[in-house]
């Protein structure tokens, strides 16, 4: 009996030996290596996806900061561009004044009547001419019908004797320059000899050139 009893528990033992020592059978310290493996490929994994995410993110933020300035820069042209036609169109401008008014620029024919500094009058038989300094600027004229006269005052403070000088003309009778320093300006005044209704004036953009001329 205690032999049969002794065979059964070497068996046991030797059946639980050959199972420890099986080299294919996990043990528990590898299970848990595996596990604690997998676990770091996962946070691998999850760290790859952040940092891609965040590339991408810069690369975007990168991609739109580009575009920002390249657009800022193109803003920047349009307005140098604009400013550059602004310019020439301005400088453009300037010297076809520069034209025009050297084309309004009045010669002095030699054989006017000086009479004073800044005022000349030309006379023949059919039109006056008068020339005045540019410095003065026409702030009035009138017409006296009745007395059949042209006025034209000038801003000015000078001060002088009048002058009047008659002519022996078939059209004009005769001219004045007289000076209202109290109302500080000039006036010139041409007498017809004809209506009022058969002259024509012109005056230049400046004032500083007046004809007057019969039509009839």
């Amino acid at each position: 009996m205690k032999k049969l009893l002794l065979f059964v528990f070497i068996s046991l033992l030797a059946i639980n030996l050959s199972a420890r020592m099986n080299p294919f059978e996990p043990t528990d310290t590898f299970i848990e290596q595996q596990k604690e493996y997998e676990m770091k490929q996962k946070q691998e994994e999850q760290k790859q996806i952040e940092l891609e995410q965040q590339r991408k993110i810069a690369l975007l933020a990168q991609q739109e900061a580009e575009e920002k300035a390249e657009q800022l820069r193109l803003e920047q042209e349009q307005a140098a561009q604009l400013e550059k036609q602004r310019r020439l169109q301005a400088e453009k401008t300037a010297q076809m004044i520069k034209v025009v008014e050297k084309k309004e620029e009045i010669v002095v024919p030699k054989d006017s009547y000086k009479i004073l500094p800044f005022v000349n009058i030309k006379v023949s038989d059919e039109e006056i001419e008068i020339f005045i300094d540019k410095r003065y600027k026409l702030v009035n004229q009138d017409i006296l019908e009745e007395q059949k006269k042209f006025l034209f005052d000038f801003r000015a403070t000078e001060s002088f004797y009048t002058i009047r000088k008659a002519l022996n003309n078939k059209s004009f009778k005769s001219f004045a320059v007289g000076t209202h320093m109290d109302k500080k300006f000039f006036r010139v005044v041409v007498e017809l000899t004809d209506t009022v209704s058969k002259y024509k004036e012109h005056i230049n953009s400046n004032t500083s050139y007046i004809k007057i001329k019969k039509i009839k």
